[in-house]
């Protein structure tokens, strides 16, 4: 033991005196710390995902830079030799250079999250050890993994290339440079294979979720064994000399190092749990941003109707409305989101869909009502896959129309939809365009189309004789009554789920305005309307 503490020890009193490490420990996570919470808008949201890439960063500069460039440059300058005169074994050099970058990192660590608690209002963990703990096994496994590329490298020139082969894709993969959700299916699930995106997964899950290193244990796991397996082939092919040379098939142990990663990349290839989780996650920052509607007529949902005002959300719910003067945004620390010259409502409320109907998958169907402002459907007694995706929406793993169980199935008849009216601007956007024309010539003489049809049959209404503000009350307010959730949903209110549309044009005077949406807000989070059909 007297050995590995002594060069623990020597480790760390010589990276203290190199500025480098300063650098590179200190003043570079600041500046992406500041950097990224600029660039990303933090103090409105987002400041875990701004966290969660700093630390990534660190981590795998530290593990790759600081480990294996230094153990060439050491080997490279005859520094190691010494050693070896000792005599020591090189397993003593090898755990010190892994502790005492852990050791080294931890004080960035507790800095950074310090920084971002009074800077930008980050929420302490409530799982700080599980934190500190994953973020040590972390740094382990990428110094491991540094430490084995030194000791396959025959010179500082190819140990940067072999050290960029490796930090780069696991960068730009990792989730750490750009959201994994914009990378195509089968890049996303290749990502699955490097250990930075279990690394990024299992931080941003502590730091958002709050969850312990149980709940990230899989990914824990893996990046302990590769630091044990790195480890180890690195103890098998260490050099004390430059002038000792391997042979290139020895390079392929690099590859044992990531094996654990391979099965897990295997696994989740199959299950995609991770690219689930990741969505979740990404979901939650956008739920929890705080933005200021600024502009619009706001019709409550109980016929109140209020003009030019400005709506603050925050974590998911309304948190005040302003009307008279515009407040600032800057000074509320929101994103803006301009709605002046347009109306917003609370979501639409369907007690009476089709979402089995065979005419679209289920989670089709619910992603295009919540594309047409429907944001909440009742079902009777639905079937487990409906029940299924009821869960997966109400935990934000996937998008769609939040989905109600009626005790009593409502009377009303489902809204269908005539072929001649399928011009429908909604319907053109809902419905695939080799789908629609099959329904053009089914012979039908009504169809019901997800989303599009409901809102389509409050025009009719009011065609038949309704008043618009009726129509609109008994889809919003009295239809959240109606599926119990009047206490969150149904109104625009302070306290209330920011669930509710953007439109353009006067509803009261054009009931047909419902229809061109500009906006849908879900428990806060501003949906990306295209991107949930395509993603169906």
């Amino acid at each position: 033991m007297r050995p590995y503490l002594a060069l623990i020890g020597i480790t760390l009193k010589l990276a203290m005196r190199e500025k480098a490490v300063l650098f590179f420990n200190f003043v570079l996570p600041l500046a992406f710390l500041f950097g990224f919470g600029q660039l990303m808008r933090a103090d409105s949201g987002g400041i875990s995902l701004v966290v969660t890439m700093v630390l990534v960063f660190g981590v795998l500069g530290s593990g790759l830079y600081g480990a294996g460039l230094r153990a060439v440059a050491e080997r490279e300058a005859n520094i190691l030799r010494r050693y070896k005169v000792a005599p020591i074994t090189p397993v003593p050099l090898l755990v010190a250079s892994m502790a005492a970058g852990v050791i080294l990192y931890l004080p960035t660590l507790t800095m950074i999250l310090v920084i971002s608690h009074y800077r930008y209002g980050l929420t302490v963990p409530g799982r700080i050890l599980s934190l500190y703990v994953f973020v040590s096994i972390g740094a382990m496994a990428m110094r491991a993994i540094g430490l084995i590329i030194a000791s396959v490298a025959n010179s500082m020139a190819e140990s940067n290339i072999l050290i960029q082969l490796t930090y780069l894709p696991m960068l730009f993969l990792s989730g750490a440079t750009v959201p994994l959700s914009i990378y195509p299916v089968w890049l996303q699930i290749v990502a699955q294979f490097l250990p930075a995106s279990h690394l990024f997964t299992g931080l941003h899950s502590i730091l958002l979720k709050h969850e312990s290193l149980l709940d990230v244990a899989v990914p824990a796991g893996a990046l302990l064994l590769t630091t044990v397996i790195a480890t180890f082939v690195s103890m098998k092919l260490f050099r004390w000399e430059k002038e000792q040379k391997i042979p290139a098939r020895s390079k392929l142990w690099v590859v044992a190092a990531f094996l654990p990663f391979v099965l897990l990349g295997a696994y989740q290839a199959k299950s995609r749990d991770n690219l689930a989780r990741n969505e979740l996650l990404e979901r939650t920052i956008r739920r929890g941003r705080t933005r200021l509607v600024r502009g619009a007529t706001l019709f409550v949902g109980d016929g109140t109707v209020l003009k030019s005002a400005s709506v603050l959300v925050s974590h998911g719910k309304v948190e005040e409305i302003y009307t008279g003067a515009q407040p600032d945004a800057k000074t509320l620390k929101a994103e803006s989101y301009d709605a002046f010259g347009k109306t917003m409502l609370p979501g639409l409320i369907d007690i009476a869909p089709v979402l089995e109907s065979g005419l679209f998958p289920a989670r089709r169907s619910l992603a295009a009502y919540l594309y047409s402002g429907v944001t909440g459907v009742a079902a009777g007694n639905p079937s487990k896959d409906l029940q299924q995706l009821q869960q997966q929406i109400a935990a934000g793993e996937i998008g769609g129309a939040e989905l109600f169980t009626l005790a009593s199935p409502a009377l009303q008849r489902p809204a269908l939809m005539p072929a001649s009216a399928f011009d429908n601007a909604l319907v053109q956007q809902v419905v695939p365009p080799q789908i629609l024309g099959r329904l053009r010539g089914s012979g039908a003489p009504a169809l019901p189309i997800p989303g599009a049809a409901f809102q389509w049959s409050l025009e009719q209404r009011v065609k038949a004789g309704e008043e618009p503000s009726a129509v609109l009350r008994s889809v919003t307010s009295e239809a959240a009554a109606r599926v119990h959730a009047a206490d969150r949903l149904g109104l625009i209110k302070k306290g209330f789920e920011a669930t509710m549309f953007i439109i353009d044009g006067n509803p009261l005077e054009d009931i047909s305005a419902t229809q061109r949406i500009s906006g849908v807000f879900f428990k806060g989070e501003h949906v990306d309307r295209s991107d949930l059909l395509e993603k169906q």
